[in-house]
């Protein structure tokens, strides 16, 4: 029974089959949004939410998931990763923290596990224009084509990535540290 919930999920969220073969049916889906890093210095992903999904499984938790992407597959290790439960609606945010490289292509994944049952999306309308919505299965991934939009409830922020300068007093006082430690040095010395 599960098989034929996973074939009907695929069918309804894909109207393109061809986009995956009929191997990748009974894998585990992957449903989310792609994105653009902005130009630099504001490349500090500090939260994204996506409030069109919800998913049920058995026991084992979905995750959301944060992953570099080619415009058809997930590139490397997920460069972060949260629990969002086995059982989960209305959507998710998250507070990453992750420095992205500007003009960075990524995509953010609510990725199934083995027991899944089933997952909602809803796909309203286009209001990211860097991105859109895309359904994956065993890291490979294409636009949900029949919508053109994106999942419900997108949104992302961003802020400056700052270098860290010691204010001058910090500086004096490391010279000052330093000074002393070479007089206390040299003095030893003379009474040795």
């Amino acid at each position: 029974m599960q098989k034929n919930i996973r074939r009907a999920f695929i069918a309804a969220a894909v109207a393109s089959a061809s986009l995956f073969n009929a191997s990748n049916v009974a894998a585990q889906p992957w449903v989310g949004q792609s994105f653009l890093a902005p130009s630099a210095p504001n490349t500090l992903l500090t939260s994204i939410s996506m409030t069109g999904l919800s998913g049920n499984a058995t026991a084992n938790p979905f995750l959301a998931q944060i992953f570099a992407y080619n415009g058809a597959a997930v590139v490397g290790p997920a460069l972060f990763s949260l629990s969002l439960g086995s059982s989960f609606t209305g959507g998710f945010s998250l507070a990453p923290n992750l420095n992205l490289t500007a003009g960075g292509s990524y995509v953010v994944l609510a990725t199934a596990p083995t027991d899944w049952i089933s997952i909602t999306v809803s796909y309203p309308s286009n209001s990211y224009a860097d991105g859109e919505a895309v359904n994956c299965f065993n890291g490979n991934c294409g636009p949900v084509t029949n919508t053109g939009n994106d999942v419900a409830g997108f949104s992302l922020q961003f802020a400056p990535t700052t270098t860290v300068a010691p204010e001058p007093g910090t500086w004096a006082l490391s010279a000052a540290g330093l000074l002393m430690v070479g007089f206390a040095a040299r003095r030893r010395k003379q009474q040795a």
